[in-house]
């Protein structure tokens, strides 16, 4: 994705296992290492015989009592009379072709810093369209967020804005409390806006003071809460256990009739919150 030459990294050096007879380069070299060293026996035909032969070569234990370097297995063979191949590694190589592999991810994230910063900088220059009514604002930046950054935490805010914003308040009186909320979180659209347009992942600072009432709530009214949104943002149906601890809260900010779609009854929900926290 990121680098233009097609293949793998150091496919044709043979420059760091100096008793490799075996393999091609260095990287068949160390598969050859792993396959020796693996924890159980494994069939080595590739490696030390030819495809048609019958011989195959399973690995002992390993270790380094027997061995002319470092650390070494024994091969033996399965058929009689063959000798044995002991085969030996050095640490020393083992760590040299571990710094030229591991090294080469810094190549990459250079890459990608790179590649990431150049889209950045593209996306900046691309003003983001303006619109004053505030929900179609929103579907604006849905898609904006979904094509520069496709943030969880953008997503969430957006979609329970445009549900603060284009639900239906059946009630003539909730609507006029309902206004005074949206007014209030209205800067959190212009707040997205900004954070997109600069290419910035941070809070939206004005919908999370809106948003402060949580640790203040009765366990009952919080999981209430929990349950109303599960059915609203996952299509997750569970028996309302706390949903009527929830409406006996909110009842002293907002009229709850009892015909609300949960929809509706979310936004009454956080709108009494905010008035009771804000003690309005």
């Amino acid at each position: 994705i990121f680098v233009s030459e097609k293949g793998i990294p150091f496919e044709n050096e043979s420059s760091i296992f100096t008793e490799n007879e075996y393999c091609k380069n260095d990287n068949d070299y160390f598969k050859l290492i792993r396959s020796c060293f693996g924890a159980h026996p494994v069939n080595l035909n590739d490696y030390f015989t030819s495809g048609n032969s019958k011989e195959r070569r399973f690995a002992s234990w390993s270790g380094g009592h027997f061995s002319r370097r470092d650390y070494g297995v024994i091969l033996y063979s399965n058929c009689p009379g063959a000798k044995d191949i002991f085969f030996d590694i050095s640490f020393k190589e083992l760590d040299a072709f571990l710094v030229r592999t591991y090294s080469y991810l810094i190549d990459l994230i250079r890459l990608i810093d790179e590649d990431e910063e150049l889209s950045q900088k593209t996306l900046r220059n691309k003003p983001i369209q303006y619109d004053e009514d505030p929900l179609r604002q929103l579907e604006i930046l849905e898609k904006e967020n979904v094509a520069r950054y496709n943030n969880d935490y953008y997503k969430c805010v957006i979609e329970e804005l445009k549900l603060i914003f284009g639900v239906t308040i059946t009630n003539s009186d909730n609507l006029i409390k309902v206004n005074q909320y949206r007014k209030t979180i209205e800067p959190a659209i212009a707040e997205l806006r900004s954070a997109l347009q600069a290419m910035d992942l941070e809070e939206i600072n004005s919908y999370e003071e809106c948003n402060l009432y949580g640790s203040s709530l009765p366990h009952s009214v919080s999981s209430g809460f929990t349950e109303l949104a599960d059915s609203v943002f996952s299509n997750v149906f569970s028996y309302p256990i706390f949903l009527s601890s929830l409406i006996k809260h909110i009842s002293s900010v907002v009229v709850v009739s009892g015909h609300e779609t949960d929809e509706e009854l979310y936004v009454l929900t956080k709108t009494a919150f905010y008035f009771l926290y804000n003690d309005q």
